[in-house]
């Protein structure tokens, strides 16, 4: 996928929709593009009501398939759906079960990507006490050990519904699977807004809250829940995270 502000590509990674775009060339007849844009939604929903069981079952599979995942700490492979090409450059075999947005500079922006993340229903902690992680990867490309996650310091862990959307917003490397460019390839949010920023394979429970409200606009709270709403049996937590609670599970009803 590409830039995540895009309308296929929103739907697809961040609300497990079938996200996808009509185009029609200038060079037809007005009548002739209506006329087949017109086909295809049609079409398009006639189908889904015809396989609503096939959809829902996709549709629940998106969200335990995510929890999975982050659990394991497995990045989603990519792919190629253009028949005349193949995935080249394969996601690799990393690690990631959780991301540290460090406290240490740009603030204002640490903020703003965290309250960016929680209006996609991102579950976002901040650290209460420093917490230890063995092994990290710092953005950039260095590797680091023993490292102390300070207090203050936001915590997103992979483990929840979100997962993939965290992938693709947090990740430090899209993994664009063969030699292509269009417009924007990658969103980094990290990289892009120069925030300090550690991911680790190791699994780590850190004494933990979860963010609530918005603090840079009180009176636009609001905006950062509710947008997203998981299917039944993704049930998210309740009240303050605390070692060693972890992100919700899912469970078929």
């Amino acid at each position: 996928m590409f830039f995540m502000g895009y309308g296929d590509t929103v739907p697809t990674t961040g609300f497990g929709a079938a996200g996808m775009t009509y185009e029609k060339g200038s060079a037809s007849a007005v009548a002739d593009r209506v006329q087949q844009q017109f086909h295809t939604q049609w079409s398009t929903l006639g189908w889904v009501a015809a396989n609503k069981r096939a959809v829902l079952d996709g549709y629940f599979d998106i969200w335990t398939d995510a929890l999975a995942q982050g659990r394991a700490g497995t990045l989603e492979p990519n792919e190629v759906v253009q028949p005349t090409n193949e995935v080249q450059f394969p996601v690799p075999d990393v690690t990631i079960r959780s991301y540290f947005l460090l406290p240490d500079r740009q603030l204002a922006d640490v903020r703003r990507l965290v309250e960016r993340l929680r209006r996609m229903d991102v579950e976002v902690y901040e650290v209460q006490k420093p917490t230890r992680v063995p092994t990290a990867r710092v953005f950039g490309g260095r590797s680091a050990t023993n490292v102390t996650v300070p207090k203050g310091a936001y915590w997103i862990p992979m483990d929840q519904p979100q997962k993939h959307w965290i992938q693709a917003i947090m990740g430090e490397d899209p993994y664009v699977p063969f030699p292509y460019f269009y417009d924007v390839s990658s969103w980094s949010n990290p990289l892009l807004m120069g925030v300090s920023t550690i991911y680790t394979g190791d699994t780590v429970r850190p004494k933990a809250q979860l963010v609530r409200g918005d603090r840079r606009r009180p009176e636009r709270a609001g905006l950062a829940v509710g947008l997203l709403h998981v299917p039944a049996g993704l049930g998210r937590r309740r009240g303050v995270h605390l070692h060693p609670a972890r992100p919700g599970r899912a469970a078929r009803a």
